[in-house]
């Protein structure tokens, strides 16, 4: 199981932290995993490309993940904020995206109502 952990801290700044590992597969692969960290590598990469964007990566290795931003990069992180949850809602025994950002199951972030969203029309199997 990763758990993923947003939260807000002091001037503005945001903090994501992933641990753990999924190891559900589909057809050989590691499909849960890809995922995760293809929405991880996705807010690297904006946030590498965004003009101002300060973050620091603390730590970095195989399950193991603690990146922060100034105000400049909530936006990469409201990204990825509704992509992990996304994925958890797909499949809840692999990833638990957690702690104060959210209320409920809104997004107290990007205030994304993730009760009036249909998962179905995105889950291909």
């Amino acid at each position: 199981m990763v758990r993923a952990e947003f939260k807000r801290l002091g001037d503005g700044r945001i903090n994501l932290v992933m641990k753990g590992h999924s190891t559900l597969k589909a057809q050989g692969q590691l499909i849960v995993c890809a995922s995760i960290s293809a929405v991880f590598y996705t807010l690297i990469g904006y946030l590498k490309n965004t003009f101002g964007a300060k973050f620091k990566i603390s730590r970095l290795g195989p399950g193991d993940v603690d990146i922060e931003c100034d105000d400049l990069g909530v936006e990469a992180f409201r990204m990825a904020c509704i992509g992990l949850l996304q994925i958890s809602e797909l499949y809840p025994t692999e990833i638990e995206v957690a702690n104060g950002v959210w209320e409920s199951r809104m997004c107290a972030t990007c205030g994304f109502d993730f009760t009036k969203f249909n998962f179905e029309e995105i889950a291909y199997e």
